[in-house]
């Protein structure tokens, strides 16, 4: 055995030799780039392991498809590299040894398949390996209270004259390919229908005041002086001249939203923040602002280039009930001294969570203490639907039921003007089914309810494509917060159990109707406009 395999050394040296006592020019030339390729297929391999290895659905990821043809150059070089050093020795090799070249080869011709299969055919829902079925939302009743002026109403307005991308030209975010004016009358129409009422500055009075009877027991509207905060979802934003086509909030709706709140609601320009905590708000949202609205502030992980950083509040601790957390992670100034949040989420679907809407809006809103950063990592496995059943304690609830983040938010909305089927470092993608039919998915969902709208978009995101298995345990738990199905007893901001629904949840009877629209304050009550 051991002769056997001095013998193939010696013959893997007379290979490598080759590269290194080369006289002629081409021969080197040649033998330098052979290097190179299997140089660079070698360290292709060890990063797409390093990647996908801790999360395997990363396989899909345009980073780690663009690495895969340098690893299949690497393991098709080893997987034909034995057998031929085999042949060239055969006479002097022994049974196991060829056994066990071979199973060398082998397994690189088996790994060579999966990083072909898993890189350039659609992989299945939740990942290469993934481990469960895609889900079948059972059906139910409305489970909690539904919230609002109009107790449980979620409005859906879809304009496809919103977006004229061609998914090609950069970028889907400039006004050229995403109309500013249609964005703005789609959302002034929705207020209009959520509220009820015909004026802009009439349908703010009215979400302040039912906020401000809800919260504090007054009839109060917006005063000057008083601090919103909107939180935006960046998460796929990297520095602020980031500029790709991956999804972020849309520049046009926050921009309709911000002359919504100082023109309509007469909110000053100094009081309204937009931040996220853990990301960077990137130009293309930040430079239009300061041309129309140089006094609002943006609060981001980094600061600088005219954003603030994101300050770290001591006393805003986050407690995570039924999960084990040893720490309580804490929360951003701009959010404990605000008096009002907004919630403005994108439509996305999510590996690990199934999808991603408001209330994950706020992993980019804690700051974990054990690592010292502003992340969501530590949060990941406890909110993962593949390995965590239905009746299963949930981060997410306890986010939702903060007293300063979850309900101190006024409005919750979701920015579909480009959904997204998966959540970081892909494009916009096209929806086949109704109202889309293979359009971009051209839309804006407003709610009161916390709730009701995540039961919506995630419908919506359903009907779309298969989803993780349990997708929706977050909203039966936050629904049913003061009993849960998990016996949880939640309690975030350590001073008490929470005893209130966040909200009702509901799957939808069929596409456009819930149990809301046949029996309004029972369920969820759907407003579609759509054009």
């Amino acid at each position: 055995m051991k002769a056997g395999f001095s013998t193939g050394g010696n013959s893997l040296k007379k290979v490598f030799r080759k590269y290194l006592f080369c006289t002629h020019k081409k021969e080197l030339r040649d033998a330098l780039k052979r290097g190179f390729l299997l140089a660079a297929g070698f360290f292709a391999l060890v990063w797409m392991l390093f990647r996908v290895i801790p999360k395997p659905s990363r396989i899909t990821y345009p980073c780690v498809r663009s690495s895969a043809p340098f690893a299949m150059l690497f393991l098709a070089w080893v997987g034909g590299l034995f057998p031929a050093v085999l042949g060239m020795r055969n006479q002097e090799t022994g049974k196991r040894r060829k056994r066990i070249i071979w199973g060398v080869s082998a397994g690189a011709m088996i790994a060579l398949f999966m990083v072909i299969w898993g890189s350039y055919f659609p992989a299945p829902v939740g990942g290469m390996f993934f481990s469960g079925v895609a889900t079948v939302l059972g059906e139910h009743g409305p489970m909690g209270t539904p919230r609002g002026i109009h107790p449980g109403r979620v409005v859906w307005a879809f304009d496809p004259e919103t977006t004229r991308w061609d998914g090609n030209s950069q970028f889907w975010w400039t006004d050229e390919f995403t109309d500013s004016v249609a964005i703005e009358k789609m959302l002034t129409q929705s207020l209009y229908a959520l509220t009820g009422e015909e004026e802009t500055s009439q349908a703010w009075d009215s979400l302040f005041r039912h906020f401000n009877g809800k919260r504090h027991g007054e009839n109060a509207g917006y005063v000057k002086g008083e601090k919103i905060a909107v939180k935006i979802n960046l998460n796929n934003s990297r520095s602020h001249a980031d500029a790709d086509n991956e999804v972020c909030t849309s520049p046009q709706l926050l921009l309709a939203l911000a002359r919504s709140l100082v023109e309509g609601a007469g909110v000053a320009e100094e009081d309204l923040v937009f931040y996220d905590a853990s990301r960077w708000v990137p130009d293309k949202i930040f430079v239009p602002f300061q041309e129309e609205f140089p006094g609002i502030r943006f609060v981001d992980v980094a600061g600088g280039n005219g954003r603030e950083q994101a300050v770290v509040d001591p006393e805003g601790q986050v407690f995570y009930s039924g999960v084990n957390i040893e720490k309580p992670d804490l929360l951003p100034t701009v959010v404990t001294r605000a008096d009002y949040l907004l919630n403005v989420a994108c439509l996305k679907k999510h590996t690990t969570t199934a999808v991603t809407f408001g209330a994950k809006n706020h992993f980019g809103s804690v700051y974990h203490q054990q690592s010292g950063q502003w992340t969501p990592s530590h949060l990941h496995g406890p909110v993962n639907t593949r390995t965590n059943p239905m009746g299963s304690a949930n981060p997410l609830v306890n986010l939702m039921a903060h007293p300063e983040v979850g309900e101190k938010t006024v409005l919750y909305i979701i920015d579909g003007i480009y959904g997204a089927l998966s959540m970081m470092n892909v494009p916009p993608a096209r929806f086949e089914s109704a109202p889309f039919n293979g359009h971009w998915s051209s839309s804006i969902l407003l709610s009161q309810d916390g709730i009701a709208i995540e039961s919506v978009a995630l419908d919506i995101l359903h009907r779309e494509e298969p989803l993780n298995p349990n997708p929706d345990n977050y909203l039966h738990e936050a629904s049913q917060v003061g009993n849960p199905p998990s016996g949880t007893q939640y309690d975030p901001a350590g001073t008490g159990r929470v005893n209130r629904s966040l909200g009702v949840h509901e799957h939808a009877i069929n596409d456009f109707e819930y149990v809301g629209n046949r029996e309004p304050g029972r369920g969820i009550e759907l407003i579609t406009l759509f054009r």
